[in-house]
């Protein structure tokens, strides 16, 4: 798997077609909180798009949103700036594909209370 290319700053890393990113890796964040924010950059007309896939160690008690935005994040996170696109509860395994072409995307645990570490791969 190809892991993205970082950005000049070190807080975005952009993904291209073919390039994949853990947005977290076998993680236990504390809900609420956002992942890294992942850049789509310049790609074919017509690509499929970028698929979310989220994985908990066990069966969990969650909810876990994919966000996107085409404004570039504040430095400080807010939901405000971002439109959720795809809502995950209490599933152990799950995906999305979005293929509505937005600039920035993210995943925010919204909660949860079960389910172990967690992981979520952006592939483009």
């Amino acid at each position: 798997m190809n892991y993205g290319a970082a950005l000049p700053g070190g807080s975005l890393t952009a993904i291209q077609p073919g390039d994949g990113l853990y947005l977290w890796n076998a993680e236990t964040p504390a809900a609420p909180q956002a992942s890294i924010v992942l850049v789509r950059a310049l790609g074919p007309t017509g690509e499929a798009g970028i698929t979310f896939s989220i994985n908990f160690a066990a069966a969990p008690t969650d909810s876990l949103q994919i966000l996107g935005s085409n404004k570039p994040p504040a430095a400080a996170f807010t939901l405000t700036d971002w439109e959720s696109l795809y809502t995950s509860s209490n599933k152990q395994n799950d995906s999305y594909t979005d293929t509505a072409r937005f600039e920035y995307y993210c995943a925010y645990l919204a909660s949860q209370s079960a389910g172990g570490a967690l992981t979520v791969i952006a592939q483009r």
